[in-house]
């Protein structure tokens, strides 16, 4: 049992308010695999899209949906992308304050 009392989410609050960091990484991490698998489902959408037989489909509502398809999968490589960042962001902030197990 901790010294710290828990935020709503159920996460260690240290005295100044701050979420200890490690909780922080751990949501990374799960916010960095749901965006990856986000990601890995629009490839596999796309891909069953392009092994599709189209003809006689309205080329509009066809070329709408590749634009989509294309949309979905672009949003969800920037989310990989930008996590990917936040996390290292978060571990230089970790490696800069030495032994201090907190970010803030």
């Amino acid at each position: 049992m901790s010294d710290h009392p828990s935020s709503p989410s159920g996460d260690q609050v240290t005295a100044t308010g701050s979420v200890a960091v490690v909780d922080l990484a751990a949501q990374l991490d799960a916010l960095r695999i749901a965006a990856g698998k986000t990601a890995a489902l629009a490839d596999v959408t796309i891909e069953s899209y392009d092994q599709a037989d189209w003809r006689g489909a309205d080329p509009a509502l066809v070329e709408r949906t590749a634009y989509l398809l294309g949309a979905v999968a672009e949003a969800a490589t920037a989310v990989v992308a930008a996590v990917d960042r936040f996390q290292g962001f978060v571990a230089d902030q970790q490696r800069t304050a030495g032994d201090n197990d907190e970010w803030w």
